[in-house]
Parts: structure tokens; sequence; C-alpha cells
């Protein structure tokens, strides 16, 4: 049983995703680095830009909302108190 489980495991191999790729060091260790980092700052940019327009339309918008609802109709308000 135990030749089995050996066997088994020494069969299994991890497969890399594409996105992954070796690089080796000056002493011969391999190491995986991560490919599309400019891809999700990208993704990012995407996503962020778009928000912080809505963001700051809302904020303007909200702004001029108060100042308008604020201002009185009439002169005659500012007597009535």
């Amino acid at each position: 049983m135990a030749s089995t489980l050996r066997e088994e495991l020494a069969s299994l191999k991890i497969e890399r995703s594409e996105f992954i790729r070796p690089a080796r060091k000056s002493d011969g260790v391999i190491e995986y680095r991560r490919r599309g980092g400019g891809l999700r700052l990208l993704s990012w940019m995407l996503w962020l830009i778009p928000l912080s327009i809505i963001g700051g339309a809302g904020y303007v918008g909200y702004r001029e909302y108060d100042r308008v609802r604020s201002k009185p109709k009439s002169p005659l308000a500012w007597s009535r108190g």
C-alpha cells in the first residue's frame, strides 16, 4: 500500500498557468513570477476612473442641490422667520 501511494504521489505534477513563468537566479534556483501585472493595473484603472468621475459628479450635484435648496424663494420668506 505504501509503495502504491508513493508511486501515485510521484506521478502527480503541478500544471503551471501561462501567467506564471520561471525565472532563474544566478545561483540556479528557479522562482516563479506572475505575469500580467500591467494588465491588473489597467483593470483597476478602468474601474477607478469611472467610479471617481461618478463620485465627483455626485459630490458637485449634491453641493448644488444644497445651495439651491437653502435659497429662500422670495424676500417675504425672510420676514416670516
